[in-house]
This record gives C-alpha cells, structure tokens and sequence, in this order.
C-alpha cells in the first residue's frame, strides 16, 4: 500500500534540494539535456516552477544547447503561468 503523504513529503524534500547552489551545480554538470528535461517536468508538476527555470537557464548556458530544449523559452521567460 502506498502512502500518499509520505509520497508527497519525500517529492517536496527532493524538490527543495534544488535551493542549495552545490545541488543545482551537481545536476547541472552531471546530467545531459533529457535528463534535465524529466527534471524540469517533474518539478512544473510539484509546483517548483522557479527551481525549473533555474535549472533549464544554467544547464543550458553551462552546456550551451538551447536548440536542444525548444520549450526552454516558456519555462525560463513564464514562471508564473505554470
């Protein structure tokens, strides 16, 4: 049996990782575009718009790839519309 509560606890504690700057880095620098991507979309669903923005606009000028991620525009100019 799932527990819901716990479910939602443990996403919200994974999302806030993201307020650390060495967690932000550390995913920047060692995950590739689709791998941001999943991250991006799981943190849109939990409500962490602006922890999605700012992963989006690091990895990309980290790695230089915004042809690679044709919603970044959205998720990085639109934060408040999600």
């Amino acid at each position: 049996m799932y527990d819901l509560h716990h479910i939602c606890e443990s996403a919200d504690a994974w999302a806030k990782l993201f307020e650390t700057p060495e967690y932000l880095e550390s995913v920047v620098a060692h995950n590739c575009c689709s791998e941001v991507d999943t991250y991006v979309a799981l943190l849109i669903a939990l409500d962490y718009h602006g922890h999605a923005a700012d992963l989006m606009d690091q990895h990309i000028e980290a790695d230089s790839c915004r042809d690679r991620h044709p919603n970044a525009d959205q998720v990085i100019l639109k934060p408040a519309t999600f």
